[in-house]
């Protein structure tokens, strides 16, 4: 397994909006790569504009190769 962690800094008085955003991005693009397994979002209590993704991958491939192909096609498609 391999694990992802991007931490995320957004706008001030964005929260509700950046939620539902990363909601929407894993739901139709992310959990539809080849080897995602799992992912969470957690909120900083201290400091409310910090965000930590974590996603699982079954292999360092599917991270690194087959994610990014996923990306580019779909940047391609529009």
């Amino acid at each position: 397994m391999i694990l992802e962690v991007v931490d995320i800094r957004i706008q001030a008085g964005q929260q509700s909006a950046f939620e539902e955003a990363i909601q929407r991005g894993v739901k139709t693009v992310i959990a539809h790569a080849k080897g995602f397994k799992s992912y969470t979002v957690r909120h900083s209590i201290e400091t409310p504009e910090r965000y930590l993704l974590q996603i699982e991958w079954e292999t360092l491939e599917n991270h690194t190769v087959d994610f990014l192909s996923l990306i580019q096609s779909d940047a391609a498609d529009d």
